[in-house]
Order: C-alpha cells, then sequence, then structure tokens
C-alpha cells in the first residue's frame, strides 16, 4: 500500500524528468532532478532541479482535503533571461496533467521567485511553488477518494 502524497512526488518526479530539448522544451532540465537534496551541486551538473514537498494543509469536509504545497528549485549559472525561460518549461511541463493521472484533483501556480548568488562562482536559480490538491479517506492517508 502506497502513500498517497508519494505517488503524487514520484508522479512529479517523472513530469520534471521529461523537461527536455526533445521533448520540446528550451533546457534540459530533466536531466538532473533532486527530491530534497541539501548539499550544494557541482558546476558540471547545471542546470538541476530540486523538488520538496514543504508543507500539506489538511481540511476536513467528509474526508480530508489535501492541499500539498511543493518547491522546485531550479539551479543554474545561466543568464536571468535563460532562468525565466526555465521557469517558463516548469510550468509547461506542470500544465501537461495537472491531474497527475487521477491522482489529484487540481494543480495551482502559487508563485515563483528568480535568486541570484555570486560568491567564486554565479549561481542564478528560481523557487517555482505549486499547490497539488487531492483527497484521502479520513485519517488514512493510504486511501484516495
Amino acid at each position: 500500500m502506497s502513500l498517497v502524497r508519494q505517488q503524487i512526488m514520484d508522479a512529479v518526479k517523472t513530469r520534471l524528468q521529461s523537461i527536455t530539448v526533445a521533448n520540446g522544451y528550451n533546457f534540459n532540465l530533466g536531466n538532473n532532478i533532486y527530491e530534497w537534496r541539501i548539499r550544494p551541486l557541482a558546476m558540471a551538473t547545471l542546470p538541476a532541479l530540486v523538488y520538496r514537498d514543504v508543507e500539506t494543509d489538511i481540511e476536513l469536509i467528509e474526508a480530508h482535503r489535501n492541499r500539498l504545497n511543493i518547491e522546485i528549485e531550479i539551479i543554474s549559472n545561466s543568464s536571468i533571461v535563460d532562468i525565466r525561460k526555465m521557469i517558463a518549461d516548469v510550468y509547461k511541463a506542470i500544465g501537461v496533467d495537472i491531474q497527475w493521472g487521477g491522482l489529484a484533483l487540481n494543480t495551482y501556480p502559487r508563485s515563483d521567485r528568480i535568486m541570484r548568488e555570486q560568491e567564486e562562482q554565479t549561481i542564478t536559480g528560481a523557487i517555482i511553488n505549486i499547490i497539488i490538491e487531492y483527497r484521502t479517506k479520513e485519517w488514512n492517508p493510504y486511501q484516495q477518494l
């Protein structure tokens, strides 16, 4: 028996892995995908995506309505213009199926923020926040409704 939340996170990983030039996107972001990575990435692995399920809001309405907040971080050494295109690539991929193959009721964009650090090497990136809404049986996160 698998947690519905884990099934959704697995679907997010698969979707992010599809972001390649061969699939019609601007960048090969799907080549370097990490879940909850904390350690710094080597420059040779950039651009990369790190995704995290950071929070779930749960509301009880005959069942648990879960609003899973997912943070997708783009890490690159590209220009800000390219970062904007990478953000667009991520949104485009998410929009392919906002119900995640029937696992979710809907997906909502929440925000995105561009960042730039300059220490020894310039690192640019962005954080995209989305919310995936799904239902589970009351007090049973294994049973999807």
